[in-house]
């Protein structure tokens, strides 16, 4: 293995960790490298894949935020395969776009003449159309014409408007599918009768066979037999088109690769290089997806209709298949009711509380943690009928704010119609994929039957998903070409179907309403611009979100994140990693061994930097002054400018708003609102003169080193935003003005939309000449994973003594590249999506509702982490913010107040810093300038407990004041238990029911779970869990009070979903709801065991045997004070329901009755009842067992008998049902329903207790159950 021609021994620590993760047995888990930039992470990573692709026939995806990272780390494994003798078209490939893979091959390919490229446009029109001629036989006739297309884009794209270049960047996704077309028609004129996988392959084949250079323009056409495969971040997000068709993502894609023993499938890791900033690539991408939109009101009203005449219209196929007839006149029920509920037949109408003549008006309703309007009052939708119309049917459903004290009986809330339609729909499409399955096996048997019989198929058998989108155009009378309605439904309401978008996140037992695993909806109610009367309300809804996807990648692949910021608290930057390790089978983490080898190579880069160079850490500010014209003026002391020629300059500042005066008073801090127009204060305009004064300063001291040694060329400054060529004219006119500079051009503007990379190679090229340049640029255009070296051979041969080496082990002489001279950096502000206050009020862009979306995300992703310091209120306030499109005052901000937002700051300062440190070869002095504002939100803690490079220690060091902030650890980890708490709570609640449909393991695992908590009200170890799957679940229905407690405080919302305090400590209990915003006026409830204890004594004062019984059975009855105990919705909604039914069966069975627990219940009926007796002539009778506490109110016979009447018929085993609570109800007796005479089919009976108040068993229910059972 350590033979050099076909392994790369280590190199670095990243190599080293690299191959630990990946030399795990594990086939899912998730680690992450963080190591300080410069230090080889890049480099190291793939020396480890190519060695496991090439000894072990592992598989690796290397992701990268940038598409220039992408080259240069697929150049590093094609030269590393190169090495080891290996072809790399045989391991390795470059995944590009389909119009880069395309522009490739041309460039490469067919635009050269004697291995030269031809440039001029007429040649390459000429070739590009002798090319076309001979490469496609004339019977690939939509092949031509594709590319007949795409001649424009390839030839003339330099003459093209933005339009047209992205109306023809659309062909090139339709190359492959024109391709297959024709295959297709040669292959069945060829022969038919061939099955499917037949029919595919011959396909393929005839494809290879006539268009010989399909292989050479489509690398990527073979990635299931690849081992190394690069591609950027983004590209891995969307689905994988292939000459078959198929629309899978990445995940789900198999590999032919040679397997472990022992495992079922190839290992298979996923790099994701700088994964912090991958993060913010997806999140982005995620939620700047188009997706159609479609009015839920019309959609209702189209399922409704349809499914009236269904019978008629449907296939007959899909008719005849299963129980589909069933199930297509139950959906046509739940409509029919849905119509009668919310009037669809009526036009929905947004009234006059809301229009006010603003036909355009929309309103954005927020359905997440912050679940609330963006209104002030609460949206109510009334039926009035059309009186007008002859039969009074037809009407309108008008929504208006309404008053809740004012509204009418007829007034239902919206947000309840809304819930309601979604559920309906989701409901219909769920249960066509049911359908889909029923013809898919009908299609099956008519085929064997066909077949058996040597006749003709029915017709070919499809893919589950294609089946489902059969039916639903069957049901709803879709024309075939139209997709958009069918993808809408699948895409936003089959997530959690199988085989459609697999989390393989660990089932726990728990719900999870979080942003990370729920995604985002946003319904959108606005008017109707074409039809005045009427209004639309559309669901917008994003089922992934990074975390949800990194979740599930982790879940079956091994997943390791590099970066210098890899775990960076902060949902501002990075992703929620909290969740992510709560939602994943495995975490690995790094031997120490190996982040000792890590923390070593950091500390000699950074010591040897110390001491061959210097780094200068200078915070700027403007000087004082009473006027601007005095503070511009001292802040540049050594010039000789009068005041009139600063007031010129002052004047035509950059983004100086109009009206600026060199006179105004120095309130670049103070509170005052004076304004200088109708929309601008004398504060804003004061803040625009500091900002630009202070980059000014840093421009200058840079020309000043230049003047000092003209090696020191190279220099570059972040801002918050891109600076305008305008701009740096401006910067330029005023240095030169100043004395500071003497040369032109000497900025040069970066920004992301004018080819970053090209520009900055231009600069490089001028660097290694010595012209000085000074790149002005924003943080999210080239503050990371963006080399900024440059090649330094005759500087260093023309100024040897301005440079040294920090590492001659690793200074190439031939091609030495150097570090750039310095950088100032801004404080950053951009943390999250702005309002505009002056936009339209009437327009609602998509880049609107994509701020909007990330803001929501932001704020239920700090709730859903459990930041400290952030509340539900805080986020409705910036909300409303965005929403109305008021900016927050810094001291009203709550993003300004938490740890969160100064850790993504503090990370951005380190990435950016990192720019500074990328090769052994420094200049002799380095120059940081910092913007002082930046000193407020730097957190010194997080720098403290992390590797970090030596730009980023001096800038720490530079400042003994720098604030160390305080450990939130714990404060976070309650948050955290209670979320986690209250997400189990709301399983038991809303999930519970759902069992029936879950595989037999889930459900024993639910039955295991129930009985030992029914068995261990409390624990004084988690230890006694012995049951592997159970020791995940179980801490989610204790509480750890970290000694022996005989009971707690607590407060809850939402029939205990969600748990808002709990505590020893009164006080501290009231303390945690006022941080969640409770009213003063609400109080705690205590949970008291030793009463409970009490409860249960007298039932073993009177029945002795029950509790040895029990005992016995291992039931822990002694409720001591212990280190958890149950949460409270754990111990009343579980616990209570769990040991009244164990005490139940243990005297049904004490007295002789044949009674069968819930174990014995088929797996549909699970959970429907508790339990079932069989009575003498045979029949099954369901038994329910409540346990409410004696004082508890019951609430009425008919309330209760009607829902059990309802899960009566959702079994099948029985007829009948008995409830039957423990202990007596006192303060209000419900009405005892006895058997008599016999039992009845279809009958509920109801008995009000087991035990009277003093423990006696109840005689008459003993008497009555002796009659039958």
């Amino acid at each position: 293995m350590e033979n050099s021609q076909t392994y790369f021994p280590c190199a670095n620590g990243s190599q080293a960790a690299i191959e630990d993760i990946t030399g795990q047995d594990k086939s899912a888990l998730l680690s992450i490298l963080q190591q300080s930039t410069g230090l080889g992470k890049t480099y190291g990573t793939v020396r480890a894949i190519v060695n496991r692709a090439v000894n072990d026939q592992q598989v690796t995806f290397y992701l990268t935020p940038l598409r220039k990272d992408r080259d240069e780390v697929y150049a590093g494994c094609r030269d590393l395969l190169l090495k080891l003798g290996k072809n790399p078209e045989e391991i390795l490939v470059n995944v590009l776009s389909e119009q880069d893979q395309v522009t490739d091959f041309f460039e490469e390919h067919v635009f050269v003449r004697q291995e030269e490229r031809v440039i001029g446009r007429l040649d390459r029109k000429k070739l590009y159309k002798a090319w076309r001629e001979e490469s496609i036989p004339d019977n690939y006739p939509n092949t031509r014409h594709i590319f007949g297309l795409l001649q424009s884009i390839l030839l003339f794209s330099d003459l093209q408007s933005e339009e047209e270049i992205e109306d023809d960047r659309k062909n090139f996704s339709q190359i492959k599918s024109m391709i297959r077309t024709d295959a297709y028609a040669i292959v069945d004129e060829e022969e038919q009768d061939l099955s499917p996988a037949e029919r595919k392959a011959r396909m393929k084949a005839t494809v290879f066979r006539d268009l010989p250079w399909y292989q050479i323009m489509f690398p990527d056409y073979d990635l299931a037999n690849k081992k190394i495969l690069v591609m950027a971040a983004n590209k891995f997000i969307y689905r994988y088109k292939d000459l078959a068709g198929s629309n899978k993502y990445y995940w789900r894609l198999n590999f032919n690769q040679k397997k472990p023993a022992g495992k079922e499938k190839t290992l298979v890791n996923l790099i994701l290089d700088e994964s912090d900033k991958i993060h913010q690539n997806w999140l982005e991408s995620m939620l700047g997806q188009k997706q159609e939109h479609f009015d839920l009101y019309t959609l209702a009203k189209k399922i409704n209709s349809a499914l009236e005449p269904s019978f008629n219209k449907a296939n007959e196929i899909i008719l005849a298949a299963g129980d589909n007839r069933g199930r297509i006149k139950s959906a046509s029920k739940k409509f029919h009711d849905l119509s009668n509920k919310y009037h669809l037949e009526a036009d929905l109408v947004i009234g006059e509380s809301l229009s006010e003549d603003e036909l355009a008006k929309k309103f954005l309703i927020n359905d997440g943690e912050s679940d609330y309007l963006n209104i002030n009052d609460q949206l109510y939708i009334e039926y009035k009928p059309d009186p007008f119309s002859l039969a009074g049917a037809k009407g309108k459903l008008f929504v208006n704010v309404l008053e809740k004290k004012k509204s009418s009986k007829q007034a239902i809330r919206l947000d309840r119609m809304l819930e309601d339609l979604n559920q309906n729909i989701s409901s219909f499409v769920r249960n066509s994929y049911s359908m889909a399955k029923n013809v898919q096996s009908r299609i099956k048997e008519i085929n064997r039957h066909q077949e058996a019989n040597g006749k003709k198929k029915y017709r070919d058998e499809m893919d589950l998903e294609d089946e489902q989108r059969f039916v639903l155009r069957s049901l709803l009378g879709i024309e075939d070409k139209d997709e958009a309605l069918v993808n809408y439904l699948l895409e936003t309401y089959m997530r959690d179907s199988p085989q459609r978008h697999q989390t393989g996140i660990a089932a726990n037992l728990t719900s999870d309403n979080s942003i990370f695993g729920k995604g985002f909806t946003v319904h959108i109610l606005e008017s109707n611009r074409n039809k005045r009367t009427n209004a639309e309300v559309s669901r917008y809804a994003q089922k992934w979100t990074p975390e949800l996807l990194l979740a599930t990648l982790a879940s079956q692949w091994r997943v390791i994140l590099v970066s210098a910021t890899a775990e960076t608290e902060s949902i501002f930057s990075n992703f929620g990693l909290d969740w992510v390790y709560n939602n994943i089978p495995y975490v690995y983490h790094l031997p120490k061994k190996i982040e000792q080898l890590l923390n070593q190579e950091n500390e000699e880069r950074n010591k040897a930097q110390r001491d061959k160079g210097k780094i200068n850490v200078q915070w700027i500010k403007p000087a004082p002054g009473a006027k601007l014209r005095d503070v511009f003026k001292a802040s540049f002391p050594d010039s000789q400018l009068s005041y009139p020629e600063i007031s010129d300059l002052i004047s035509e500042m950059p983004s100086a708003l109009a009206g600026i005066r060199y006179d105004f008073n120095w309130q670049y801090k103070p509170e005052s609102n004076e304004k200088i127009t109708q929309k601008v204060t004398i504060r804003t305009a004061c803040y625009y003169f500091g900002r630009n004064l202070k980059l000014l300063k840093a421009l200058a001291a840079f020309c000043q080193k230049n003047r000092e040694r003209p090696s020191r060329v190279a220099f570059i400054a972040y801002t918050n935003r891109n600076i305008r060529e305008a701009e740096a004219k401006w910067y330029e006119t005023a240095l030169k003005k100043l004395g500071y500079l003497d040369q032109d051009k000497a900025l040069v503007c970066i920004s992301a939309k004018d080819d970053p990379e090209k520009q900055l190679e231009r600069v490089k090229a001028d660097w290694a000449q010595g012209k000085l340049k000074i790149i002005l640029t924003s943080y999210s255009t080239m503050s990371r994973a963006v080399n900024l070296q440059y090649p330094a051979k005759a500087l260093l041969a023309k100024y040897p003594e301005d440079y040294v080496v920090l590492d001659d082990r690793f200074f190439n002489k031939d091609n030495p590249f150097v570090d750039i001279n310095g950088c100032y950096m801004e404080q950053p502000t951009h943390l999250i999506p702005k309002n505009n206050a002056d936009r339209d009020r009437k327009q609602f862009e998509d880049e609107f509702i994509k701020g909007y979306l990330q803001l929501i995300y932001t704020c239920d992703g700090l709730i859903n982490l459990g930041t400290p310091g952030f509340t539900y209120a805080d986020s409705e306030r910036l909300l409303t913010a965005y929403y109305q499109g008021y900016p927050l005052k810094r001291e009203k901000n709550p993003f300004y107040q938490i740890q969160a937002r100064d850790n993504a700051y503090t990370s951005q300062i380190d990435q950016t810093s990192g720019r500074m440190v990328r090769t052994v070869v420094k200049p002799e002095s380095m120059f940081v300038i910092l913007d002082k504002e930046i000193a407020s939100c730097l957190n010194r803690s997080q720098v403290d407990r992390k590797r970090t490079n030596a730009v980023m220690e001096a800038i720490m060091a530079s400042d003994p004041g720098l604030r160390l902030l305080p450990n939130q650890t714990e404060e976070k980890e309650l948050k955290l238990k209670k979320l986690m708490a209250s997400n189990a709570m709301g399983y038991l609640v809303q999930v519970a029911l759902q069992l029936v449909s879950m595989p037999d393991d889930m459900q024993q695992l639910w039955i295991k779970l129930r009985t030992f908590i029914a068995k261990h009200p409390q624990l004084d170890s988690l230890v006694e869990v012995e049951d592997g799957k159970l020791a995940k679940i179980v801490p989610n229905y204790y509480w750890d009070f970290g000694h022996p407690v005989s009971g707690y405080y607590y407060y809850v919302e939402g029939d205990y979903k969600r748990l808002i305090a709990i505590g020893e400590d009164r006080d501290d209990v009231k303390r945690q709801m006022a941080e969640a915003g409770i009213k003063p006026s609400f109080q705690p409830q205590y949970m008291d065991y030793e009463e409970y204890k009490q409860a249960l004594e007298r039932i073993w004062k009177q029945q002795p045997w029950l509790k040895r019984e029990l005992e016995r059975a291992g039931y822990d009855l002694s409720f001591k004070p212990s280190r958890y105990l149950l949460t409270p919705g754990a111990f009343n909604n579980l616990y209570k329901g769990a040991i009244g039914e164990a005490i139940g069966e243990a005297v049904m069975k004490h007295l002789g009755f044949d009674y069968h627990d819930m174990a014995d219940l088929p797996n549909s009926e699970m959970e429907r009842f508790d339990g079932y007796l069989k009575a003498d002539d045979g029949r099954i009778v369901y038994v329910d067992w409540k346990n409410y506490n004696t004082d508890a109110p019951s609430g009425d016979n008919d309330q209760t008998v009607r829902w059990i009447k309802r899960k009566l018929g959702m079994v099948e085993m029985g007829k009948s049902a008995i409830i039957i609570n423990i202990s007596k109800w006192s303060n209000k007796q419900m009405q005892a329903i006895q058997i008599a005479g016999g039992l009845a089919d279809k009958k509920v009976y109801l008995y009000p207790y087991l035990f009277d108040e003093k423990g006696e068993l109840n005689q008459k229910l003993v008497r009555d159950f002796r009659k039958v059972f």
